[in-house]
């Protein structure tokens, strides 16, 4: 993977003492990526439409994809203990968004979001306290088949949130002996962000997309918020 070197946001200074940067896939010709995962700074990402915390934008997936994602997704009874996040969160006086606890009570939600590389939804076993963070508090909620990266709820204790994006286990559940120094985990860990619909719009849409863009030999029929995503690179002239 290329090394994160984007300059902290508002988001980031506000909400979590990291960068802000997103760890991505290739999008076809639109946008390039020699790994299986590649950094993009912040501010070259496509702007997102108005979301309102329903979800109501994450509709089904086409049948063949929906047929082929089934083998990677783990069966919902092991997907974590949400009860317990909500539990631990009212013990430490966090609020975990409803955009989350919307998807995070709903397999079929969570059904409806492809991944090109495989990733899978799982809680962490705790909300855990975010290393390098004074007082913020991770939870694990998506994982990289392959564990190259995982994507994390970070909760303040002033009730806003981000999600962070980290090859590290930032809940200490990887069972290293030596765990990462917290200069490590701040070089390599960022701001994906600013909200947790906004992480999932992207992720599903960067996915969504991949998939049309990369498999089959005709054209793809893209949505006009597909259109508008790819535009964007266009405008900046496609590598």
């Amino acid at each position: 993977m290329d090394q994160p070197t984007d300059q902290p946001g508002q988001a980031s200074q506000a909400l979590a003492p990291f960068q802000m940067g997103w760890w991505g896939t290739d999008l076809g010709r639109y946008r390039a990526c020699d790994s299986t995962y590649c950094f993009y700074a912040y501010g070259s990402l496509p702007p997102l439409p108005p979301l309102d915390g329903s979800l109501s934008w994450l509709g089904a997936l086409p049948d063949e994809l929906d047929q082929q994602m089934a083998s990677y997704r783990n069966p919902p009874e092991e997907r974590g203990a949400l009860g317990r996040m909500r539990e631990d969160a009212d013990r430490l006086g966090l609020v975990l968004p409803a955009a989350f606890l919307r998807l995070m009570s709903s397999s079929e939600l969570q059904d409806r979001i492809p991944s090109c590389t495989a990733c899978y939804f799982e809680l962490g076993q705790r909300i855990a306290p975010c290393p390098g963070s004074p007082q913020g508090y991770a939870l694990r909620f998506l994982n990289d088949q392959q564990d190259v990266l995982a994507w994390y709820l970070y909760l303040a204790p002033d009730g806003g949130s981000c999600v962070l994006v980290s090859p590290y286990a930032l809940d200490g559940e990887d069972g290293d002996d030596e765990p990462p120094s917290a200069q490590a985990i701040a070089a390599q860990t960022r701001v994906c962000a600013r909200s947790f619909e906004e992480f999932i719009y992207r992720f599903w849409l960067e996915n969504t997309l991949w998939f049309k863009l990369s498999e089959g030999s005709q054209p793809p029929t893209l949505t006009s918020d597909e259109r508008r995503y790819i535009a964007h690179y266009e405008g900046q002239g496609a590598s």
